[in-house]
């Protein structure tokens, strides 16, 4: 997308510039991964070492992907992989799924990614998260229902 897209150099490139945010004074990053490039075995390991460079800078760590997993990656293995991952890291603070497509939704859209789900990017794969989990949603009258959802 025009946001561009994950990869291992350009996570490696974050890395190297988190000492700028930090300078910037912002107290956090927010990796919005929708489009990811590259195995998760090897695209895990760099998202790992930006966290964790983050944390160390001090600063909270949040991902936000469209609904349940990232809609474009190598295969629907490697998104699942993907999002094991973060809701294992004890670097991330905060995972915040989509649920919505173009911001215009009347109501959240509580499907899991389509591009992933018959490989198990599901819900289920949040469970065992122990940071923030907080949906992104088009506007707060929504927040009930999201809540009960969840």
């Amino acid at each position: 997308n025009g946001a561009g897209t994950f990869n291992v150099a350009n996570i490696n490139k974050i890395t190297a510039g988190i000492g700028a945010v930090q300078k910037a004074n912002y107290t956090g990053i927010i990796f919005d991964v929708e489009e990811v490039s590259g195995p998760a075995a090897g695209v895990n390991v760099a998202f790992g070492k930006a966290f964790a460079a983050a944390k160390k800078a001090g600063l909270t760590v949040a991902i936000t992907m469209s609904h349940s997993a990232p809609y474009a990656c190598d295969t629907p293995a490697d998104a699942v992989a993907m999002v094991k991952a973060w809701a294992a890291d004890t670097n991330v603070d905060i995972l915040s799924p989509q649920l919505y497509s173009s911001g215009s939704e009347a109501k959240p859209e509580f499907a899991e990614t389509n591009s992933c789900v018959a490989q198990g990017c599901t819900w289920d794969l949040y469970a065992p998260f122990k940071g923030v989990f907080a949906p992104s949603i088009v506007d707060a009258a929504r927040y009930d229902e999201v809540k009960s959802f969840f």
